[in-house]
Order: structure tokens, then C-alpha cells, then sequence
């Protein structure tokens, strides 16, 4: 069985419209760029270079990743040591780097973030994607680098 990547990028859209609109209800005003589906490998790197998941009013970008794991919104008692935040990759080519990652279960609908300020204390992990089949290098954060969705309200609110 091979990887719908089409179907994946869907999947995330729908994951992006989610954020976005718990963003809107805290008062905090974004948008959603249109589902774009590409295939080729310039597509590809053309969209890894400037896609953006959710653009808040204010200029700000948000990366949103969503997880089939479950896990509430308080960080210190996420159930691993780490978290995986982006394939290094994927966040070195972006020409706008996000200001923060929202992490979203799927299994719960929970939130948490990972502010890429804290990118000093991202470390390199080379694993192999049980869905996609490719050994790519990971970014991953220590859980206690983790914060809460509320703290990025707070913070995203404090810059309006």
C-alpha cells in the first residue's frame, strides 16, 4: 500500500481549519490559505518553501501538525520525553519560518505548542516514517520546551 500524499495534505487542511477557528473564537484573526494539492517534485519544493498553514492578522505564521497520538493540553504530562516538531528539511526551506507549531491530537482534539524560539534546544533524530516509507531527519524538543495552548493565546494577544 502506498502513501496518498493528496489525501495526507487533506487530512492537514482540515487540521489547519480546526486551529484556525479556535484562534478566531479566542479573538485572534487569521486565515487559512486555499488547499493547494502538488505532486511533482517542483511543486513539492515550490510549496515546502512557501506554504503556510494558518496567517494571523498581524503577519505572523503558525505551522499546525497534527498527530494520531492522544495527549492533553497540559505539557508536563505529555506521555514521551520528546516530540517530534518538523522534518529538518521541511523547516529549513521555508522562506518564512512559523512562528510557533501547533500540535493537535487526533485522538483528542488537544492542543500544545512548540514556539520556535526555542529552536536552540531542537535536536536531530534520523528515523524511518512508518506511513511514507522514507528515513528523514527530525527536529525534535524536550517536553519540557513544550507550552500550552493558552500560553500562546496570551502571547499571540500580547502582540496585537
Amino acid at each position: 500500500m502506498t502513501f496518498d500524499y493528496h489525501a495526507a495534505m487533506t487530512e492537514g487542511h482540515s487540521y489547519n481549519e480546526i486551529v484556525a477557528e479556535r484562534l478566531r473564537k479566542e479573538g485572534i484573526g487569521c486565515s487559512v490559505p486555499e488547499l493547494e494539492l502538488v505532486s511533482t517534485s517542483e511543486e513539492i519544493k515550490r510549496m515546502t518553501e512557501n506554504e503556510k498553514d494558518i496567517i494571523l492578522d498581524n503577519g505572523l505564521v503558525l505551522e499546525v501538525k497534527s498527530r494520531g497520538i492522544g495527549f492533553s493540553e497540559d505539557p508536563t504530562l505529555y506521555w514521551q520525553r520528546d516530540l517530534y516538531v518538523d522534518t529538518v528539511s521541511g523547516y529549513e526551506a521555508k522562506k518564512v519560518k512559523p512562528y510557533a507549531y501547533v500540535m493537535v491530537s487526533q485522538k483528542s482534539g488537544n492542543m500544545i505548542v512548540v514556539h520556535s524560539n526555542t529552536k536552540e534546544h531542537w535536536f536531530k533524530k534520523t528515523v524511518t516514517d512508518p506511513y511514507r516509507k522514507i528515513t528523514d531527519v527530525f527536529y525534535k524538543v524536550e517536553r519540557h520546551h513544550i507550552t500550552t495552548w493558552d500560553d500562546l493565546v496570551k502571547d499571540l494577544k500580547s502582540s496585537l
